[in-house]
C-alpha cells in the first residue's frame, strides 16, 4: 500500500502532495495531526508541525530567535521551511500533512496579520481549515495552562479572526489552484471524518466519477433492458429548468458563516480557467462544507423557486407512458435540487437516473464535467446499445451533444452568451449535427436556421416515436401455410402471384388494421337492420404503393382489404409525387422481400422530404432478420426518419439474396429465363 495513494494522484506530476492544516490557535490542529497519524499511519504520510520546522532553522532549535527577526527574514525562513517539507515529501514519496498558521493576531493589534508566503501557495496542493467554534477555542485556550504563549482574546475577536482566515484562504487557494475545504463542528469524530475525506480526495480522479455513474446506470437499466431503446439525456440548468439553480443556490448562501457572498468568489474566480475537473471539484468541496449547515434546507429553498419548463413537462409525460423511452438528467448542478424539483412536479417516475453534483462525500453525487457528460452518452450507446438524444444549452453541453445520436440545442431567453462562439466550430469543424428548440417560441434563434435547423415540440414528439417497430408472423401456423407456395420452387407466375396476393390480404387484415386502427359506421344487415360496420381509419385517404416489380401482387392483396385506398405504382422514389402524398393519411409501402432495406430507405427519405410526419407502414413477405436489429444501418437510418412500422410474414436468418431463377420478381412474372 506504500505507493498506491501517490501513484493514484501523482502519475504525471513531480510536485508532491502536501496538505496544509490551518485553524486558529486552540482549534485542535496539533491534536488532529496526532490522531491522523494513528488512523492513517506512516506508510503513505509524513506529519509536520510548522512551528517545529521553523524552529529547526533557528539557533538551538529555539523559536524565540525567530520571533525577534525582521519580517523579511521571518518570511525567508518560513519559505525555507515549507520548501524543506516539500522536499522531504518528494524524497520519501509520501503525502505531507502540515499544521500551520495563515494569520497571527496579538492583543495589542487591531487586526490579524497574514504570515502566509508565496512559497506556501506554491507548495500546498490541499488546504484543510478547522473551523472550531470560537467559543470552544476561547474555552480551550483558557483551560490550557501549558500554553502561556497564547494571549487571551475575546470570542468576538476570535470569530472575526476565523472569518478573515477562511475568506483569505478560500480566495488564495482558488487563485493558486489549491483544493480547499472547511471542517466545521466539534471535535467528536472529527479525525475519522478528516481521514476519510483526505483519503478520498487524494485518490479521487475524473475516472472515478464515470465509474460511479456507470455503476448507478447498471442498477437501473437492466430492469428496462427489454423495453427501452432510446434515452433522453437532458441537461438541468437552463434546459430542463429555465433558471440557473446553481446560481440560486449560491445566492441563498449569502448569510452562511457571515461571509461575503460565496457566489461571487465561486463564479468570479472558480471557473475563470474554464469548466475543468478541478473547478467542479472545488465546488463539490464547498458543498461538503455546507452539508452540516443546512445544505438540504438550501436545496429545498431553490427547488421551491423553480419549475420544470412546460415543454419538458410534456416530453417527460410522453416518456412516462412510452416503455421504449427513458430519461437521464445529467447536470453540473446539484443532484438534490433536481431530485426535489422533479418530485414536486410529479415527474420522478419518468427519470431513470439523475447524474448531478453534490457534497464531495455524498455517494449519490459526482463531480460533473463536460467530459463526464460526454462519457455518459458514450456509455449508454456503447455498453447498453441504446440510442441517445441529448438536450443542452451551454458550452458545457457541447461534448455531450457531439456524442449523441440526436442533438437538441435548447435556446431560451437570456441563455449562455458564449454558446454561439462554441457552436460554430463544433458544427463546422467537429461535425455536430443539431437542431434548436426555442423555449419560448419567441426566443432569438442561435446562429442561423440552416446551420442549426429549428424543431418544435410537435416535431420532438414525432421523432421520439421514431424507431423501427417490427410486427411479424414468424412461427405462426397461418404464416407457415401462407409461405409454403411462396417458397416452393415449382410455383411461379400466376400461382405465385396469387400466393403473394393472399399474403398481402393476411398482413393487411391481421397487422395493418391494428396499427392504423378502424373507423365505425352503420350498414344495413341482411336482415334489413342497421348494424355497426368497420373499415380502416382514414381508408379513403390512405395510399398503397407497391415497389415495382416484386411488390405489386402483395399490394393488390392489401388493396383488396382496403378498397377505398389510392393505389400508385412506383419503380423509383420520384414516381411518388407530392400530389400523391400531400393528403395521404397513411402511406403503405409494399415489397415482396427486404434484404438490406436500401430501396425502402430511398422511398422513406423521399416521403419525409415531402411529408415529415405522415405515418408510414412497410409491408413485406420476407425480411432479413439482421436488418431489423437495433444496431443495423437500416434501423439507425429509420431512427433519423421518424417511426416506421414494418409488417412481415416472416423474418429470415438466411442472408442469401435471390438472383436468376431464385429472384422473386422473376418468379412472379415468369421471366426466370431472361434473368439467367
Amino acid at each position: 500500500m506504500a505507493t498506491s495513494l501517490i501513484d493514484a494522484t501523482n502519475e504525471t506530476e513531480s510536485k508532491p502532495k502536501v496538505i496544509g492544516v490551518y485553524g486558529l490557535p486552540g482549534s485542535g490542529k496539533s491534536t488532529l495531526l496526532k490522531q491522523l497519524k494513528v488512523i492513517l499511519g506512516n506508510d503513505e504520510f509524513l506529519y509536520f508541525e510548522g512551528s517545529e520546522e521553523l524552529a529547526s532553522l533557528c539557533p538551538d532549535n529555539n523559536l524565540n530567535h525567530f520571533k525577534v527577526l525582521q519580517k523579511r527574514e521571518q518570511d525567508r525562513l518560513r519559505e525555507e521551511a515549507v520548501k524543506g517539507i516539500a522536499r522531504k515529501c518528494k524524497e520519501a514519496g509520501k503525502v505531507g500533512m502540515v499544521a500551520g498558521h495563515f494569520m497571527v493576531w496579538s492583543s495589542d493589534e487591531t487586526s490579524p496579520t497574514k504570515v502566509v508566503t508565496d512559497a506556501d501557495w506554491g507548495v500546498y496542493t490541499h488546504v484543510l481549515y478547522l473551523a472550531t467554534p470560537a467559543e470552544v477555542i476561547w474555552q480551550q485556550v483558557d483551560d490550557d495552562s501549558s500554553r502561556e504563549d497564547r494571549e487571551p482574546l475575546s470570542v468576538q475577536v476570535l470569530q472575526t479572526w476565523q472569518d478573515r482566515e477562511t475568506i483569505g484562504l478560500r480566495t488564495g487557494c482558488s487563485r493558486n489552484n489549491i483544493l480547499f475545504t472547511v471542517v466545521s463542528g466539534d471535535r467528536t469524530g472529527r479525525a475519522e471524518r478528516v481521514a476519510k475525506l483526505m483519503l478520498t480526495l487524494l485518490s479521487h480522479n475524473e475516472a472515478d466519477g464515470m465509474g460511479a455513474v456507470s455503476a448507478k446506470l447498471n442498477k437501473v437499466l437492466p430492469t428496462h433492458q427489454t423495453t427501452v431503446d432510446t434515452i433522453l439525456d437532458i441537461d438541468g440548468d437552463k434546459t430542463l429548468i429555465a433558471n440557473d439553480t446553481s446560481k440560486l443556490f449560491w445566492e441563498h448562501t449569502r448569510d452562511w458563516k457571515r461571509a461575503p457572498h460565496p457566489a461571487k468568489i465561486l463564479f468570479d474566480e472558480l471557473f475563470d480557467g474554464g469548466y475543468s475537473y478541478e473547478a467542479f471539484l472545488k465546488a463539490a468541496l464547498f458543498y461538503e462544507e455546507l452539508d452540516n449547515h443546512g445544505f438540504d434546507e438550501l436545496c429545498d429553498k431553490v427547488a421551491a423557486e423553480v419549475t420544470v419548463r412546460s415543454e419538458f413537462v410534456q416530453i417527460l409525460k410522453e416518456v412516462a407512458k412510452t416503455p421504449r423511452l427513458g430519461v437521464v438528467i445529467a447536470s453540473a448542478g446539484l443532484r438534490k435540487v433536481f431530485e426535489k424539483v422533479l418530485k414536486r412536479a410529479g415527474l420522478s417516475d419518468a427519470v431513470l437516473e439523475i447524474v448531478g453534483a453534490g457534497p464531495f462525500g455524498d455517494d449519490d453525487s459526482v463531480v460533473v464535467t463536460p467530459e463526464l457528460k460526454a462519457e455518459v452518452v458514450k456509455y449508454l450507446k456503447t455498453n447498453n446499445n441504446l440510442r441517445v438524444w441529448a438536450f443542452g444549452d451551454s458550452p458545457i453541453d457541447i461534448p455531450m451533444l457531439l456524442q449523441a445520436d440526436r442533438a437538441i440545442v435548447v435556446v431560451g431567453e437570456g441563455g449562455s452568451t458564449t454558446m454561439d462562439g462554441k457552436l460554430r466550430p463544433a458544427i463546422d469543424l467537429n461535425g455536430l449535427k443539431a437542431r434548436q428548440l426555442l423555449v419560448p417560441k419567441t426566443a432569438t434563434p442561435r446562429l442561423d436556421t440552416t446551420s442549426l435547423p429549428p424543431i418544435d415540440l410537435d416535431g420532438i414528439h414525432f421523432l421520439l416515436r421514431g424507431s423501427l417497430v417490427v410486427h411479424h408472423a414468424t412461427g405462426k401456423n397461418a404464416a407457415k401455410l401462407l409461405m409454403r407456395p411462396t417458397r416452393d420452387q415449382s410455383v411461379q407466375g400466376p400461382a405465385l402471384r396469387e400466393a403473394h396476393h393472399r399474403v398481402g390480404q393476411y398482413l393487411a387484415t391481421e397487422y395493418v388494421s391494428e396499427i392504423v386502427g378502424l373507423e365505425e359506421d352503420f350498414i344495413t344487415s341482411v336482415q334489413g337492420k342497421s348494424t355497426p360496420g368497420h373499415w380502416l381509419r382514414g381508408e379513403a385517404t390512405a395510399l398503397i404503393v407497391p415497389l415495382m416489380r416484386g411488390g405489386e401482387p402483395m399490394a393488390f392483396g392489401v388493396s383488396e382489404v382496403f378498397p377505398l385506398a389510392t393505389f400508385v405504382h412506383a419503380k423509383k422514389p420520384g414516381d411518388l409525387t407530392t400530389e400523391h402524398m400531400q393528403h395521404a393519411s397513411t402511406i403503405i409501402l409494399v415489397d415482396s422481400v427486404i434484404n438490406s432495406g436500401k430501396s425502402i430507405l430511398d422511398f422513406l427519405r423521399h416521403i419525409r422530404g415531402v411529408r415529415t410526419r405522415v405515418p408510414v407502414i412497410v409491408v413485406a413477405g420476407v425480411v432479413q432478420a439482421d436488418a431489423t436489429k437495433r444496431d443495423s444501418a437500416f434501423a439507425a437510418e429509420i431512427f433519423e426518419l421518424g417511426r416506421v412500422d414494418l409488417v412481415a410474414l416472416r423474418l429470415s436468418e438466411n442472408k442469401y439474396t435471390g438472383k436468376g431463377k431464385t429472384d422473386t420478381g422473376a418468379r412472379l412474372l415468369n421471366t426466370v429465363q431472361l434473368e439467367e
